[in-house]
């Protein structure tokens, strides 16, 4: 549902990310009060019930300010339709919301009508996908290549594929030149299926900038998938990181914040907006996400933003606390080697050159016992 209306409506309305809008899915919250935390004015909510192949949706929107049902609707469907399914469904809440907020409804996209047990199974890959880190990625891939074997003209499922793929290039638990190039063939195609969904593109560009490094072709991509569905948050965080990469400072801080409007609440989106003002050299604004992404997970903020934190105190001060916030990691998630490795500069950088190499001692035996050191 997110997607589609992200493409249904992306010109004229934001839609939250999935992130962000799972967080409350099971709390005690009002709609006033979601409404509020996300700065959301429509809450889209509802259920779906599964017998046999058969399915039921029903969908409500909600107004968040004065919690006014505006629209509610049921669908019975077989699951042979399951796309055309969430097509209508988008398509009629589009309609709702631009009697008040559009000049008229968007002409919504075609959508290949996946068969049933390879929607299942790319349903199952996204759900492993979703997992933190690298935890389920090599899982998401095997339901990924059982959706494409069942129906090989999902172009969903080899363009999740291939984003899966440049993750496990990104954590280095797969040989990146090997997973990328698998990954270049799956966004290929994915984009040759279906040139309208932005999947493929996104992919496509991670593949562009990763792989060839090649700045144009990627920048064509992203920005073909922000055409295509500007409430991707994937797309703007990744343009983002292209263009931080090219010096290209003011539309990558434009980009990654346009993110961050569409899932607030996603750390991952939060702490890359962090990483551009990094290398942009705005390291008060660093500290301040940083510290927001820890206070929102403490266990996430040992990993990406307590080392990305410590970078910045050491570009700006106080550097003492650089170091402590690394040894506190270390402390909490043991030697892992991407994280030892920043510790290692940090006491180098801080004049501890006996620490540094004591350190790199550890790390060199890490690798030794058989750990690929990135």
């Amino acid at each position: 549902m997110i997607a589609q209306l992200g493409r249904l409506c992306g010109s004229s309305i934001g839609v939250l990310a999935r992130w962000s809008s799972m967080l409350f899915r099971d709390g005690t919250l009002s709609v006033r009060e979601i409404g509020a935390a996300l700065r959301a004015d429509y809450l889209l909510e509802g259920s779906v019930r599964r017998e046999g192949d058969r399915v039921r949706i029903t969908a409500r929107l909600v107004e968040t300010s004065g919690e006014t049902h505006l629209w509610t609707e049921s669908y019975e469907r077989s699951m042979a339709d399951c796309l055309s399914v969430q097509t209508d469904v988008a398509k009629r809440i589009a309609d709702s919301l631009a009697t008040e907020l559009m000049p008229k409804p968007e002409v919504p996209p075609r959508s290949h009508a996946a068969q049933a047990g390879a929607y299942q199974a790319y349903l199952k890959g996204r759900y492993h996908w979703n997992k933190p880190g690298d935890e389920g990625l090599a899982e998401s891939i095997e339901y990924f290549d059982d959706a494409v074997r069942l129906d090989p003209a999902f172009a969903a499922a080899h363009a999740s594929k291939a984003s899966a793929l440049v993750a496990q290039a990104e954590y280095y638990t797969e040989d990146p030149v090997d997973a990328l190039t698998r990954a270049r063939a799956a966004a290929l195609l994915a984009v040759e299926l279906d040139a309208g969904d932005w999947r493929g593109h996104v992919a496509l560009g991670d593949v562009h900038r990763l792989l060839a490094w090649n700045w144009t072709e990627a920048e064509a991509a992203y920005r073909r998938a922000t055409e295509l569905n500007p409430n991707s948050e994937a797309a703007h965080r990744a343009y983002g990181v292209l263009l931080t990469v090219m010096g290209r400072f003011d539309d990558a801080v434009r980009e990654v914040d346009r993110a961050v409007e569409l899932d607030p609440l996603c750390l991952v989106v939060g702490t890359t907006a962090a990483w551009v003002r990094y290398i942009a050299g705005d390291y008060a604004e660093v500290v301040e996400r940083c510290l927001h992404s820890i206070d929102m997970d403490v266990r996430y903020g040992y990993s990406l933003a307590r080392r990305l934190l410590s970078a910045a105190y050491l570009q700006s001060g106080p550097q003492d606390e650089a170091v402590r916030l690394l040894e506190l990691a270390r402390e909490t998630s043991g030697d892992e080697p991407l994280l030892l490795a920043w510790l290692i500069y940090a006491r180098a950088a801080t004049g501890d050159r006996a620490g540094a190499e004591a350190l790199l001692h550890d790390l060199v035996a890490l690798e030794r016992g058989g750990l690929a050191i990135p």
